[in-house]
């Protein structure tokens, strides 16, 4: 999702008359994630590994999502039906990806089941997402302290990445990856 403030655009525009070149081929543009946890999720996938290796973990969380979509998994995890991989009328087989999950759905899950599926491939990363995940959905104070750091993160900062840091930090999740 492509996410701009009236002040990112605005330097968007008077980088642009400065370097035209950049105008014509698209540069500049940000992209964001729909949500402060994505974003979050997204950055501790890429801590201390590859880019390759971050691509395999958010697909699997995708995976993941479509598994809770699609197949009905419940507060166990209990699977009750494989929709992927899906066979194409050319014979081909396609692999279906979901969304990237959201803090209720992986929240939902058993921690056990979640554990189970994502800690092979996530490693040390499953335990923090869980608990983000489970603490955004049962407790409205790590919603608050999400919701003040993505404030803090829209208005100007003028370089100032102390008061992000400072806010991220209240969050366990962030703080000890």
């Amino acid at each position: 999702m492509l996410r701009i403030t009236e002040n990112d655009g605005k330097d968007l525009r008077e980088f642009h008359k400065v370097c035209p070149q950049a105008k014509e081929i698209g540069f500049g543009r940000l992209f964001r994630s729909p949500s402060l946890f994505e974003d979050v999720i997204k950055s501790i996938l890429l801590c201390n590994c590859t880019w390759g290796r971050t691509l395999k973990m958010a697909e699997a969380l995708c995976e993941l999502q479509f598994d809770i979509t699609q197949n009905n998994l419940g507060r166990r995890g209990v699977k009750r039906k494989l929709m992927f991989p899906k066979e194409r009328e050319d014979g081909s087989v396609v692999k279906m990806l979901g969304n990237f999950p959201n803090a209720r759905e992986i929240g939902d899950l058993d921690e056990s089941y979640f554990m189970k599926r994502m800690s092979p491939l996530l490693g040390y990363r499953a335990k923090h997402i869980y608990k983000m995940a489970k603490d955004i959905h049962n407790s409205g104070t790590l919603s608050i302290v999400m919701r003040e750091l993505e404030e803090a993160s829209e208005k100007r900062l003028d370089g100032n990445v102390g008061i992000l840091r400072k806010q991220s930090r209240k969050i366990e999740s962030i703080a000890t990856v």
